[in-house]
């Protein structure tokens, strides 16, 4: 009998989660509320939503960071340009295209400053989300929503997701307008009008990579994603005061951690060290049916490339560049993580100040959760009406088919190959 996720973290993990976090450090605090995400509040349901603003540089999400993020690259550049001046006398020109690291944070706000209208129209569209997680019964539920509420105009777009990790599918519902667009071209009216009811549905089963241990790597990725917390040195976390939205999350406690390259470095070395070892044992206790020991392999190596790893015979990856969010965004992203007295996580905070040359460009997004042990799953597909990505490819794959025949009924035994390669097209 193959074993879930939960009984497999409770048996490794056990419930020796404490009571409450009187006199415990930042770091312990955490680790007792990843300990809890893995056995105790492994159900729950979540809401939030993501947001961009501009802002004056002091009134951001994070003002110090940003301005010691600017001064540190402002540093960087301008000993770039002496060393390149020293280098040759000649080399203005050179020296003159030395641009300074962070500069598609710092062009992301001058532009907006510049286009305050565009700038304030986007300020109006909000990205939601909310959803349900049950690791006892592997399904996860996400549904994403785009509001454009603007002056004269409004408008709501949703997208429904459902993650079943048992039978290993992924059910999206697809907005009205996409349904409505295959229905103009496509000639099988009732998949369309059954497309535009009950969504579309992959199943792992139908894909070509059948090889791959996909259901092993999604658990793996989940516990080893929750485990590398511990991995962070105390030094990384603060607690601070409990703003406002931790309040209303019903949060006692915040701690902040700031994504510097030390800290990406040492949470990506220890994901992927706890990934490793997790698939590993899964691999050896219950190997996955349809799978091989080269699928294996290739999630190993994909993973690790993905955290920047070493991977074998990869001899130009001997250092890695944690520092690529910083240098793209002229600011590292600080995470905000909520407790309850108890420990249990409550609410996430990622947020994000980059300055520009006057003005700044902030992001943030905020997660809730709640209903621990009860969620609720609103994303309830019948299995039976679904379209199966298999029967869409099919559709597609007639429709080209028609096209072309009609194509070479139009083509004589005459005509040019280049015009038959045109009317085929």
């Amino acid at each position: 009998m193959k074993k879930t996720l939960l009984a497999v973290t409770v048996a490794i993990l056990g419930l020796s989660a404490c009571s409450n976090l009187n006199n415990k450090t930042p770091q312990e605090m955490v680790n007792i509320s990843v300990e809890r995400s893995l056995t105790k509040d492994y159900s729950y349901n979540f809401e939030g939503h993501a947001r961009f603003f501009l802002s004056d540089k002091d009134k951001g999400l994070a003002p110090e960071v940003a301005a010691a993020a600017e001064q540190k690259y402002q540093n960087q550049h301008n000993k770039q340009v002496i060393e390149a001046k020293t280098a040759d006398v000649f080399s203005d020109l050179e020296a003159s295209d030395v641009k300074i690291e962070g500069g598609l944070g710092k062009k992301a706000a001058d532009f907006a400053q510049k286009h305050p209208v565009l700038t304030q129209y986007f300020q109006n569209v909000q990205f939601n989300m909310k959803g349900a997680v049950d690791l006892r019964t592997e399904k996860m539920e996400f549904i994403s929503e785009i509001v454009n509420d603007n002056k004269n105009e409004y408008s709501k777009m949703q997208l429904p997701v459902l993650f079943d990790g048992k039978n290993m599918t992924v059910t999206v519902d697809l907005p009205a307008t996409i349904p409505m667009f295959l229905d103009l071209f496509l000639e099988n009216k009732e998949l369309t009008k059954k497309l535009a009811g009950n969504g579309i549905q992959f199943a792992w089963k139908d894909m070509d990579k059948k090889e791959i241990p996909l259901r092993s790597t999604v658990k793996a990725f989940i516990k080893s994603s929750h485990t590398a917390y511990k991995a962070i040195p105390p030094s990384a976390y603060k607690l601070v005061d409990v703003d406002e939205f931790g309040k209303q999350a019903g949060a006692k406690y915040r701690i902040d951690v700031i994504w510097n390259s030390e800290n990406l470095n040492i949470f990506n070395n220890a994901l992927y060290r706890d990934f490793d070892s997790e698939l590993t044992r899964m691999q050896q206790e219950d190997f996955e049916e349809g799978a091989t020991e080269e699928g294996y392999q290739k999630v190993r190596k994909f993973v690790a490339m993905a955290l920047g790893q070493k991977v074998e015979k990869d001899t130009d990856n001997e250092s890695n560049d944690f520092e690529l969010f910083e240098k793209m965004f002229g600011s590292p992203m600080i995470e905000s993580l909520y407790l309850d007295r108890k420990g249990r996580m409550v609410a996430r905070r990622s947020y994000l100040q980059t300055n520009g040359e006057e003005k700044a460009v902030n992001i943030e997004i905020l997660m809730q959760f709640n209903r621990f042990g009860k969620p609720v799953f609103t994303f309830h597909p019948d299995q039976e009406k679904v379209v199966t990505f298999s029967e869409l490819v099919k559709i597609f794959k007639s429709r080209i088919d028609i096209e072309e025949d009609q194509a070479d009924d139009i083509v004589s035994p005459d005509t040019p190959n280049v015009i038959k390669e045109e009317i085929i097209k």
